[in-house]
């Protein structure tokens, strides 16, 4: 007979998760961290011109490798007319600030395709300068649900842990007890469902019998995300239930019993009863 074929559950989480929005330097070009489906705020800043702030001042947004116009300002108001159609309605200046020299931009509602380098251009009566910043999406990761599947008894049970709703791809791993790295004895398999996010499955064998202690880690260092699963791992198998139809043999034989039961209990029921009618016959 085998005991617990198949469970599933969730395990409480260890997660360290850090800044949604992190600046790195790649090179010499500045490199910020926006989180899927959020707003980010991609940052420049020039030397304003103190007599006449915003009436010579020319901003331009655009991509860099594609020139694509992202949002723009002059004649002392924003431009949009020759704004892309991806971010319509999606970009802001903060218009109120631009006298004191603050350029950046606000992108609201994050996607993946909004990863590149973004180019910020102005010109005052001064001087001319150009600004470019690097932005990458990330999306952290949802909390890993954790499966035990026993088999029929017959071989090493398996372990599944499962998420879902990530980017970039993460860096998976496991630790048996000891601190021995095993994951090349595991198989992890990843793809992309809607918007481009990553779901993963991650399956290791284990042996059946005494507990075993694995710790499961997954980590998305773009956002400083890192989440680990220790799990003690008490499976066994009982009997000697190597195929299917034994256990159904098994469970009719159980289900006989419980019948032939039942029909005793009745029996007697029926026979005091009719033991009780004759008595009060009697008297």
């Amino acid at each position: 007979m085998c005991e617990g074929d198949f469970h599933s559950f969730w395990l409480p989480p260890i997660v360290i998760f850090q800044l949604s929005l992190l600046s790195l330097v790649m090179g010499s070009v500045p490199v910020i961290v926006a989180e899927f489906g959020r707003d980010v705020t991609i940052p420049c800043t020039f030397q304003p011109d103190r007599e006449f702030p915003l009436r010579y001042l020319v901003l331009t947004w655009q991509l860099s490798v594609s020139a694509q116009v992202i949002h723009s300002y002059y004649y002392q108001q924003e431009q949009l007319t020759q704004q892309d159609p991806v971010y319509h309605n999606r970009t802001q200046l903060f218009v109120q600030e631009l006298a004191q020299g603050n350029a950046s931009l606000r992108l609201r509602a994050v996607r993946l395709m909004d990863q590149a380098e973004y180019l910020c251009s102005v010109s005052t009566m001064l001087q001319r300068s150009s600004h470019t910043v690097s932005l990458r999406v990330a999306a952290p990761y949802s909390e890993p649900k954790v499966t035990f599947d026993m088999g029929n008894c017959s071989g090493p049970g398996l372990v599944n842990v499962s998420s879902s709703g990530g980017y970039p791809k993460p860096e998976v791993g496991w630790i048996a007890a000891g601190c021995n790295n095993v994951t090349e004895e595991s198989r992890t398999v990843f793809w992309t469902g809607r918007g481009g996010l990553y779901s993963m499955v991650s399956s290791i064998p284990i042996p059946l019998g005494p507990a075993s202690n694995y710790t499961f880690i997954l980590e998305n260092p773009l956002l400083g995300q890192h989440m680990v699963r220790p799990l003690a791992i008490v499976g066994s198998c009982q009997g000697e239930a190597s195929s299917p139809e034994h256990r159904l043999h098994l469970s009719y034989g159980l289900a006989m019993a419980m019948l032939a039961t039942i029909s005793l209990g009745l029996g007697f029921l029926l026979f005091q009863s009719c033991r009780e009618s004759r008595r009060n016959r009697t008297l």
